[in-house]
């Protein structure tokens, strides 16, 4: 069915988009250790710490989309889920 087809095409796109929001949170994180390190060994640095503002802006920005995504079992068609008192605003 076309539908089912696409339904599986969307939670696939958010579930790539989610992994690859946590992958760029973790590599931003990485390297701002790296250059936290690099600011306390050789003194300021206005591009380190320019780049260490951004990083944390985007890690911020993108938690806040992570934590905002919809269950993926809301973007089900009905009767393959319930949304019952037990598992409603459960992700």
């Amino acid at each position: 069915m076309l539908f089912d087809r696409t339904q599986d095409q969307s939670v696939e796109v958010l579930e790539v988009e989610r992994n690859r929001l946590q992958n760029s949170c973790k590599h931003l994180q990485r390297s701002n250790a790296e250059l936290q390190t690099a600011v306390q060994d050789v003194g300021p640095d206005p591009d380190f710490e320019q780049a260490i503002e951004v990083h944390q802006n985007f890690v911020f920005d993108s938690r806040a989309a992570l934590s905002a995504q919809i269950p993926v079992q809301w973007l089900l068609p009905t009767g393959e889920h319930s949304h019952n008192s037990e598992t409603a605003g459960q992700n």
